[in-house]
Parts: structure tokens; C-alpha cells; sequence
């Protein structure tokens, strides 16, 4: 009788302490650590059960095509973007309409430099060449990525620092081919001249790829002791004349890809904190290529076993069957699956993978096959309303804003007049981004975008940002998903299909 005394009173008093602890955490749903000094903070008071949801309503997950734009020309570029991202009728049927990015070479000392879509001509600062058709495609969000400073890979794929390496990863450096015959290699002179061009047009691409062999000594996406990366001397202070992130990274650079072949598809959550060697910090992500070999080395794409007739500076390519890569469009029907989707939307995962749509040349026409690929993901986009296809830099922006938001949640009187007039409502107030490395006190709403919250009544939520009001059009208010709760969200970005190649 005791011992059930005893129990019973146990008991009630581990009841009585399971309620308090609810309610602290009620009221302070989410403090985590974000990084020294940088709290996140998420409270709820409201009454409403406010929670974040993982992914805009009503996706279950989130993807991105990292586009390289090795070989890409003009005409090649607007011919699968049209397909990519309009609604129109195109070489391959009607268009698919999807948030799909891509990249760009601001120079290029291949010998082709008067055939691919570059900013300037070659690798001759003084010279636009597609410049405006560029800072068209940045300005609509078809281009949203640096492929570094540009294509200054060597014919043989190598001819870069490697090739008197002394062990501190700063080398001798060869002078890769160059345009019109002229050696010409990457240097800093190089990239400041692009880099103050593109700052006086306003633009500030936030997402960086590697490119290429060892004649890309710009390149700080990984480094090591290896043949495969030891070349990269873009972040080195050390290597003069090669290092440039003093002024890439603070001119806005803040996703860098860690230029390693990876066979994962999803990510819970898709960035990984780095510092590089000059002590600055960026978020690193990983994507998709299929496997194989580190970015640089004998089987890369600056050495591949030549399958088919496309070159880039005098290097047979059509690699895939030789390498095992996915990362070129005819292996497009091996990266989208039917099982790896399923797999994105069942785990709630971010899904990255790497393209050269441009790859095989102008001429190149997509096999049926891989057409239906990116057909597939885009049924699970809008037949589906499973995975929400955005590009590279609006994905990793959504992911930083939803790891990192603080808000505060609370119940409000009605008031007289407005739509929530006579009774409570729930105030969600956005107060930050605070982001580790790039923190945002004043976040925008198109920071915001996406962003979703559940809650018992979407008709009575109101949000603000920073204690101002969001105006009710930029709210959706959304019936019940998969939990079986309602939400509110910040609206995602209109979709656009506009046909941008048709403009001057």
C-alpha cells in the first residue's frame, strides 16, 4: 500500500513536472545554438500551436539543377532554358515552366572563346561579349552562380600549379592555353577587373562552382594534399597574383560547392559551415554528379575519354559511359528516378544535382529518355505538389532562412475594424535571420519567402517582420497537409515563365 502510495505520488508529481516543461516549452519552443554568439530564437505564446514548417506549402521537399555552363553557347543556352523554364512550345514539346538556374564564365581561354557565352571576350577585360545577353539572364534569375572567374583549363588537363608543386600548395604556376593562341592564365588582375565590372551593371552573384583541371589555379571550392586539388590557390593569401576571395567573397559570394563527385541526392539540410585559408567563412554544399573521382583529377572533366565528337579547348568529351557520371544530359534518365524522388519527399529532404546541359555542343538534341526525366520532375512539382524545383541561389537562401529565422508568437485582441476584428488573433513576428556567417538583423520579405507556419486558425494569424505589418497578399493561408494541421505562409515567389531569350 505505501509502495502504491509512494508510486501514485511519484507519479502526479512527474505529471505536475511534465506540464511545467511543456509549458516552457510552449513558450520557448526553440532556442538553438546557431554559432557564437548567434541565438536563434523561436517563442510561441500564441495559443495557436505555431510551428515551422519544413518546406513551402504544400511541398514536401525542395530541389535544384546546379547547372555548368562548360560549353554553353548563346544559342545552346536559350534553347534549354527555353525548354527549362517557359511554358512554350519547344524542340522537345510543350516547356516545363520550372525555377531552374544556371552559371556563368565571365572569361575563357579556351580555343573556342569566340563560340561560348562569356561576359568578356576570351579572357580580355576591355572586351564585352555576351555581357548584356548575361546580365539579362542574372537580373531574371535564369543565371544565378559564377562558374569561377572562367574556363582556363589546359588542353591536356593538366599545365597548372601541380606541376611544380612544393608542397605549400602555391606552386609554380603555367599559363594555361589561351584565346586566339595567346597563353593566357588566371590572375588576380583578372578577377578584380571582372569583378569591379560586374559590381558597376549591380551584379552580385551569391553561389560559386568550380571549374576545371589545374589550369584553374582560381578555384578554392576544396584543396589538399592530393594532385586533385593542391592546385587551388583562389583562397590562398600566400599565392599573390592567384588569390582573389579578399574581394570575390565580401562582394557577395556566400554558397561555395565543395567541387567533390558525390553520389548523395538529398540533404536534411543542404550546407555545411567552412573557413576557408584567408580565414573568411562560406557555406559549402555537395550535389549529385553520379560519383567517381575528386574534381581535378585524371578522370575529371578536364581529361575525359573521348565518347562522342563535342571538344572544349581540343578535350574530347561525352564522358558518362566512360566515367560513370550522371552530371551531363544523357544521364539525366539515371539522376531523376522515379525511387529517388519518392525517397526526396518520403525523407523531407533537399535534393542537389549537377548538369552541364550545354555540354555536348549547339547541336546536341536531349534522347527521349532524359526529356522525360525532367518531365517526371516537374509532375512532382505541379501534378504531384510533392517537390517545389527552385534555383541554386533561391534554394540555399530558403534553407539559411528557415534553419536560422527567429520570430515570436502571441495572442492579440482583435480590435476595432480589420479583418480580425472581434476577437483574438495570433501575431507571428519575424525578428532575424540569424545566420552564423552572414547574419540578417532586418531580413526582407524576399528573404522570407516561403517560409510556412502551422497554426490551429491560418484566418486569424497575423505576421510581421520586425513589428510592420506584411500586407495579406503576401500571405497564403493554407487548408490542412499530411499532419492534418492548417498553415500560413510568406508567399514563394510568383512563378515566372516568362520566355526571357525573346527580348533584345
Amino acid at each position: 500500500m505505501i509502495s502504491k502510495l509512494w508510486t501514485s505520488a511519484q507519479e502526479k508529481r512527474l505529471t505536475v513536472l511534465a506540464a511545467v516543461l511543456a509549458s516552457a516549452a510552449c513558450i520557448a519552443c526553440c532556442f538553438a545554438l546557431a554559432g557564437p554568439g548567434f541565438a536563434v530564437k523561436r517563442v510561441d505564446r500564441s495559443g495557436q500551436g505555431i510551428r515551422l514548417r519544413d518546406f513551402p506549402y504544400p511541398y514536401s521537399a525542395m530541389a535544384a539543377l546546379i547547372n555548368d555552363c562548360d560549353n554553353t553557347t548563346p544559342r545552346s543556352f536559350e534553347r534549354y532554358h527555353r525548354f527549362l523554364n517557359t511554358r512554350g512550345e519547344t524542340i522537345y514539346g510543350p516547356g516545363l515552366g520550372l525555377d531552374i538556374s544556371d552559371s556563368f564564365f565571365a572569361y575563357t581561354s579556351a580555343s573556342d572563346y569566340n563560340l561560348v557565352m562569356t561576359f568578356f571576350l576570351g579572357a580580355d577585360p576591355g572586351a564585352r561579349k555576351d555581357a548584356r545577353r548575361i546580365e539579362r539572364y542574372i537580373r531574371c534569375g535564369w543565371i544565378d552562380a559564377m562558374h569561377t572567374y572562367g574556363d582556363f583549363s589546359a588542353p591536356d588537363g593538366a599545365g597548372g600549379a601541380g606541376s611544380a608543386e612544393d608542397g605549400d600548395g602555391v606552386g609554380g604556376v603555367e599559363d594555361a592555353g589561351g584565346a586566339g593562341g595567346e597563353p593566357v592564365g588566371f590572375s588576380r588582375e583578372l578577377g578584380a577587373a571582372a569583378y569591379a565590372s560586374l559590381r558597376r551593371d549591380g551584379i552580385y552573384p551569391i553561389v560559386w562552382t568550380d571549374h576545371g583541371n589545374e589550369g584553374n589555379v582560381q578555384n578554392f571550392g576544396s584543396y589538399g594534399p592530393g594532385a586533385s586539388s593542391r592546385y587551388k590557390l583562389g583562397d590562398l593569401p600566400r599565392a599573390g597574383e592567384r588569390y582573389h576571395t579578399d574581394f570575390t567573397v565580401p562582394g557577395g559570394v556566400k554558397y561555395v560547392w565543395d567541387a567533390r563527385h558525390s553520389s548523395r541526392f538529398g540533404y536534411d539540410f543542404p550546407l555545411t559551415a567552412r573557413t576557408l585559408r584567408d580565414g573568411q567563412k562560406v557555406w559549402s554544399f555537395s550535389r549529385y554528379t553520379g560519383g567517381g573521382a575528386t574534381n581535378g583529377g585524371t578522370a575529371n572533366n578536364g581529361g575525359a575519354t573521348t565518347v562522342g565528337g563535342a571538344t572544349n579547348g581540343g578535350v574530347g568529351y561525352y564522358a558518362t559511359a566512360a566515367s560513370g557520371w550522371d552530371w551531363y544530359p544523357d544521364g539525366l534518365r539515371r539522376t531523376l528516378t522515379e525511387e529517388r524522388l519518392q525517397a526526396l519527399v518520403a525523407d523531407r529532404q533537399y535534393g542537389l544535382f549537377a548538369q552541364h546541359m550545354g555540354f555536348y555542343g549547339e547541336d546536341y538534341i536531349y534522347e527521349a529518355e532524359d526529356v522525360a526525366a525532367l518531365r517526371l520532375l516537374a509532375e512532382y512539382q505541379y501534378e504531384r505538389s510533392a517537390i517545389l524545383v527552385a534555383g541554386t541561389a533561391r534554394l540555399f537562401e530558403y534553407a539559411t532562412a528557415h534553419r536560422f529565422v527567429s520570430y515570436e508568437a502571441y495572442s492579440s485582441d482583435g480590435g476595432a475594424g480589420g479583418p480580425n476584428a472581434g476577437g483574438p488573433y495570433a501575431v507571428i513576428n519575424i525578428l532575424s535571420v540569424a545566420d552564423p556567417l552572414f547574419p540578417e538583423p532586418e531580413p526582407s520579405v524576399e528573404r522570407l519567402r516561403g517560409l510556412t507556419f502551422y497554426c490551429d486558425d491560418p484566418d486569424r494569424v497575423k505576421v510581421f517582420v520586425n513589428s510592420a505589418p506584411l500586407n495579406d497578399s503576401e500571405l497564403s493561408r493554407n487548408g490542412v497537409d499530411h499532419t492534418g494541421r492548417p498553415s500560413v505562409s510568406i508567399r514563394w515567389r510568383p512563378n515566372d515563365d516568362t520566355d526571357y531569350t525573346v527580348f533584345g
